[in-house]
This record gives C-alpha cells, sequence and structure tokens, in this order.
C-alpha cells in the first residue's frame, strides 16, 4: 500500500449489543491516530494459530489508511457518541446510534455508501495491478462477508461501481489481513479530481450493514519505458455498472429500526448461508421508527416470528458450540487449550484471543445451517400471512426531494405522503403493506390495535 496521509480510524464498523461490542475496524480512536497491530501467523502450530497472543510476536500497521470520518448528519445521539466513544463512532455502522433519531425534529439522511458526505480527506493512492492490505480487527463472532469496490464519479446522480473483490470476514478478536488487488487494465477513471472512493462493505449474519469509505487515486502501471498505461472503458475488463442506491433511512423509519437488509453492490455473489439470514430477517421487520406502514396486528405477527427466530438462532447456536468445543479438544491432543492453536471453523476465523475460547460464547457462531433454519420458519411466515421486505432503491445518490419520509410530521398516514411515495419504496415494503396502505388511502384502517413488544427494542442500538 502506498503510503497516504494522516487521517486515520475505521474502515467499517460498530455496534453494541447490550453492553458487549460488535466492530470491524482497521484503527482505534481519532485522537490517538492509528495504533493498531496485526497478530503474525505462528507456522510452527498446526494452524497458523495460538490461544497465548502474548507469545506471537506482533507488527504496527506500516501505512496509514486514510478514510472518510464519518459525519454525525446532526443526530444527536451521533454527535454524544462521537464526543464520548469515539472509537465506537468511527466504526460506521449504519444502523447504530443513527437509528435512535428523534423522528420529530431529525430528519432522515441516507448514510450509504460511505457514512459521510466527505470528498476532502486524504486519497489513497494506487496503481493499477497493485495488492494492498486492509488490516482488520473483529471484536464479535459475527460472521458475514466483505466486499470491497470501487465508486467512480461521485459527482454525478448515478457512480459507476466495480466490484473488486470479496471475502468471508468476522469472528472473534480476530486480527488478519486480507488483501485486494487492482486489476492490471483498470481503466483511466480514477485521476486526481475524478471523485472516485474505495468502499468496504460487510454484512454481518446479525444482520446488520457496515459501511465505510476512503477517497482513492489510480493510475495506470508503469511500462518498462517509465511511462505510464492508462486505458479506456472499452480496453479494460474491469465491469462498472450504475450503482445500487439505497434510501436506508426509509428502511429505518418504516421497516426495521434494528437489523439490516442487503446495501452492497454485489448482490449475485451472496453466500447461500447469509442470504438465508437476512431472508428470515425481511419476514420479522420490526415496523420501523415510525410503525406507520402496516396493520399493528402484523407488526405484532413479525415481532413474535422475529422471536421465535432469534429462538431458534440460540439453539442452533448451542449444538454448534458443542461440536467447537469438541474440535478444540481434538486440536489440543490432551494439552493445554490453545498449545497448539484456536480451533477456527470452516469457513471463518471465529477466534483468537488469549484464551482460544472465544468460539464457545455468544452470539452467531460459525457453522450455525441458516439456509435450514429458514426453510423451518417458512411455513410458519406463509402461515402468519406475512411477506417478505426489501430495502427501498433511488435514483439519485441523494434522498428524493419530493419526498422527506421517515418524519412524524410527514408520516406515511398521510394521503399526500403515500401519493408521493416512489414505486421502489413502495415495493421493498412488500406485498403486505402495499394491501394496508392502498386500503389506508381509501380510509379502511383499524388504527386501535395493539402493537405486540418487538423482542429487540430492549437492547436494541
Amino acid at each position: 500500500m502506498a503510503p497516504t496521509t494522516a487521517l486515520v480510524s475505521a474502515l467499517c464498523a460498530a455496534a453494541l449489543i447490550g453492553s458487549a461490542s460488535a466492530d470491524m475496524r482497521i484503527a482505534s480512536t481519532q485522537a490517538k491516530g492509528f495504533l493498531d497491530t496485526q497478530v503474525q501467523k505462528n507456522p510452527a502450530l498446526k494452524n497458523g494459530r495460538t490461544g497465548n497472543l502474548k507469545g506471537l510476536a506482533r507488527r504496527a500497521n506500516v501505512d496509514v489508511f486514510a478514510y472518510q470520518v464519518p459525519s454525525t448528519f446532526g443526530y444527536a445521539k451521533l454527535a454524544k457518541q462521537q464526543k464520548n466513544n469515539n472509537d465506537n463512532f468511527l466504526r460506521s455502522n449504519v444502523d447504530n446510534e443513527a437509528n435512535k433519531r428523534n423522528t420529530a425534529n431529525e430528519a432522515p439522511v441516507d448514510m450509504t455508501p460511505c457514512r459521510a458526505p466527505d470528498a476532502t480527506s486524504p486519497k489513497m493512492s494506487l496503481v493499477a495491478g497493485q495488492t494492498f492490505d486492509i488490516p482488520l480487527q473483529f471484536n464479535n463472532p459475527h460472521d458475514g462477508e466483505c466486499e470491497v469496490n470501487i465508486w467512480a464519479n461521485m459527482n454525478q446522480t448515478v457512480p459507476n461501481v466495480a466490484p473488486i473483490t470479496r471475502f468471508a470476514c468476522g469472528g472473534g478478536y480476530a486480527q488478519n489481513r486480507p488483501n485486494a488487488t487492482i486489476p492490471a487494465d483498470f481503466p483511466n477513471l480514477c485521476g486526481p479530481n475524478d471523485g472516485c472512493v474505495m468502499q468496504l462493505y460487510w454484512h454481518s449474519v446479525e444482520p446488520r450493514t457496515y459501511a465505510v469509505c476512503t477517497n482513492v487515486e489510480i493510475t495506470g502501471a508503469a511500462t518498462p519505458a517509465g511511462t505510464a498505461r492508462l486505458r479506456t472503458r472499452a480496453e479494460s475488463s474491469v465491469a462498472f455498472a450504475p450503482a445500487l442506491l439505497y434510501a436506508d433511512s426509509f428502511d429505518t423509519a418504516h421497516i426495521d429500526s434494528t437489523h439490516s437488509g442487503y446495501r452492497g453492490q454485489q448482490p449475485n455473489l451472496v453466500g447461500p448461508q447469509l442470504a438465508a439470514r437476512i431472508q428470515m430477517q425481511s419476514f420479522t421487520g420490526n415496523g420501523g421508527l415510525l410503525k406507520d406502514a402496516e396493520p399493528k396486528a402484523t407488526i405484532a405477527a413479525r415481532n413474535k416470528l422475529r422471536g421465535q427466530v432469534e429462538a431458534a438462532v440460540k439453539s442452533a447456536e448451542k449444538v454448534q458450540i458443542k461440536a467447537n468445543k469438541a474440535a478444540q479438544s481434538q486440536l489440543d491432543d490432551g494439552g493445554a487449550k490453545g498449545a497448539n492453536g484456536a480451533f477456527e471453523g470452516d469457513k471463518y476465523n471465529v477466534v483468537l484471543n488469549a484464551q482460544a475460547n472465544r468460539q464457545f460464547t455468544n452470539t452467531y457462531v460459525t457453522g450455525v445451517d441458516y439456509v435450514k433454519l429458514a426453510a423451518d420458519f417458512a411455513p410458519k411466515f406463509a402461515a402468519a400471512g406475512l411477506t417478505q421486505q426489501g430495502v427501498a432503491t433511488k435514483n439519485t445518490l441523494k434522498t428524493e426531494t419530493d419526498l422527506v419520509a421517515g418524519m412524524k410530521k410527514n408520516n406515511l398516514k398521510t394521503a399526500s405522503n403515500l401519493a408521493a411515495l416512489p414505486a421502489s419504496y413502495a415495493q421493498a415494503l412488500g406485498a403486505t403493506s402495499q394491501k394496508f396502505l392502498a386500503r389506508r388511502a381509501l380510509g379502511q384502517v383499524d388504527e386501535d390495535e395493539e402493537v405486540a413488544a418487538n423482542p429487540d427494542d430492549a437492547d436494541a442500538i
């Protein structure tokens, strides 16, 4: 990675589950700078890991990884977090304190793709064909998938996006350095003033979205004569396409304020386990901050089934934890725990901590079969008359100016707001909501139904 200038911190993510933190990040507090170190694998051990980090050599990250500092967007909760818990603030979880905004006086703002409107942060300078490290640290065993995308023409109404890579990511206290490679024939689209950003997007099986960007400049690889070889779009194999633009503020207000549908740029490549987890969530949204797009009885049914889904996940975790413990015992060969390394799952690096036991503790243990769980719940969703909800997409990078949805004063109980709903927003609400809103437009609605408690509300963030 080429050296960059001095802004440092999180390239992805944070959340608080009750009092425990869950995050993926590349640095630490803004005031202290880039202090994170990376644990080197020990090739003498069976899987290159160890349960005793103190015995491992550590290396500092030699280059600053510039990023766009997240914005508070004028939200009181985010401003408080920025001041009092800067480390968490910088980790850029789209569903974090922002989802506690005051719907009476804080207008919704879409936070993807970068959780920052800032285009002035330092640029990362890369060369076509260059491979660079992305130093990551995961502080809870939430499995998930990461994707790296290059966004070009961010100053246009609809930017173009090229997928660069994706990889499985997540795992308790795991420090690793996945890398990405800029294609050797990257086209001449990301010069000094072209407005390109590199986005790292993580979707965990929690499920939550994490996204943040760093400004990037990509030059052509040098030829033997020392000149840069720059290619046109026609000469390049890099596949740019119009960006998928998400109205995440609408989803938070009207669909689900504690979990997320997929908001990345590589939807066709999402693995079956993560896709199944997202699918289950699409049937169990909590109605959002305003809870105004569905009958109250429907929201109650979704909340009830959400509780059942979460209970089933916990039960499946218990089974997997036993399997993980057995695998750790086999790895130990009767010796001290972690002496030969900490067990890792088939797909995810689930643990790297001093006790070699993080994979035995709490949420979303690797190996849980979400595909089977989703199949088990499909008939229950059908019996309850629930249909899937999606995510709202929009036509411009900015929120549509003709509809400022998501506040109490302009909620979906008003006929004019219903009439102004973009088609993609209404589609995201799902068939159940669309039928309800159609009845509401005709005045056929009972507002006296009670909403059952959402099981996530007690410890939602």
